[in-house]
């Protein structure tokens, strides 16, 4: 599992072993392979982790689940996160791993963010970030804040969120953890799109997307992507905005990453519908919702179903 994540994540634990000894391992040398051995495993890890819980073995409980959890995100099997990651943070719990805790509670609170229970989430996060300063853990520290300010971000509360990415920033950058530093710089430049700030939120983008070009991260570049486009398309700059939406699609597309291609979709319909495009705006909103709704994205869907309506509304079809 590990082998596989470190092609899957940058952030993966780089003190993981390398080669293996016995052999036994499959060869992982490309992301393609990872993510093809990860769909394949996904559902014996998981009875690894439940397993190695169910017997005392939290350090296995915890490893093996950490090594999934970029996977899961990704991928969208949220669900399953949320009972991994559940179990490897009881188990950490029980066997008094106060650092394992609270990494397990990072993956958690991402999940549960992720499957729209945003008020969970902020506790779990803030319980994560609690025991990673008891630990002196600077990168969970980090990290916790990262998913904190998404989850505080989701219940209107931009103020604590702008906060929390400077304060996760700030950590990055003294730990020299680019990738870090270019995830605290994309979620930033979101919320500071969403404050209207456009100067601000334009030239934090432009330092993510060219952290992530330099890093090779296209997951990163493709999240910068959906953010550069849609403050292009809010500031009226439709053909910058469609340059860089249809790239996040191509890219999200090529990482088979369904939450990527759905927002990409669904800013891109949102794109063509304000050019007068109503059509294409309109196929590109339906697919959009299709993937939402497999995803079990309630927000997602609620936002699509809104965007279309608008098109319908503005196309005349009352």
């Amino acid at each position: 599992a590990q082998a596989a994540d470190r092609q899957l994540a940058l952030h993966a634990d780089a003190a993981a072993p390398g080669a293996d000894p016995s052999g036994i391992v499959p060869k992982l040398a490309t992301w393609d392979q990872a993510l093809a051995w990860m769909q394949a495993e996904r559902l014996n890890l998981q009875a690894c982790v439940e397993f190695a819980a169910a017997t005392g073995r939290a350090a296995e409980a915890s490893g093996i689940a950490a090594a999934m959890s970029t996977f899961l995100y990704d991928a969208g099997y949220w669900d399953q996160a949320l009972t991994v990651h559940r179990v490897a943070a009881t188990a950490a719990e029980t066997a008094g791993d106060l650092a394992g805790q609270a990494r397990a509670l990072i993956d958690l609170g991402a999940a549960q963010r992720l499957t729209d229970d945003y008020p969970a989430a902020v506790s779990t996060l803030d319980r994560a970030l609690s025991l990673a300063r008891e630990t002196e853990d600077r990168t969970s520290q980090a990290q916790a804040l990262v998913n904190l300010g998404a989850a505080q971000y989701m219940t209107d509360d931009g103020p604590a969120a702008i906060h929390a990415y400077r304060e996760a920033l700030a950590l990055f950058r003294e730990l020299g953890d680019r990738p870090g530093q270019a995830i605290a710089l994309c979620y930033l430049g979101g919320v500071q799109y969403e404050s209207a700030d456009y100067p601000a939120a334009a030239d934090t983008l432009s330092q993510a997307l060219a952290l992530y070009r330099d890093l090779g991260d296209r997951l990163g570049q493709m999240n910068t992507l959906l953010w550069t486009g849609t403050l292009q398309r809010v500031t009226g700059d439709y053909l910058a905005a469609a340059g860089s939406l249809s790239l996040a699609l191509e890219l999200s597309r090529s990482l088979g990453n369904r939450l990527g291609e759905a927002n990409a979709l669904h800013y891109l319909g949102a794109v063509r519908g304000a050019t007068g495009d109503h059509a294409a705006a309109a196929t590109d909103l339906r697919l959009a919702l299709d993937l939402f709704r497999s995803l079990r994205d309630r927000q997602g869907e609620a936002n699509g179903l809104c965007y279309l309506g608008e098109v319908q509304f503005r196309a005349g079809e009352y």
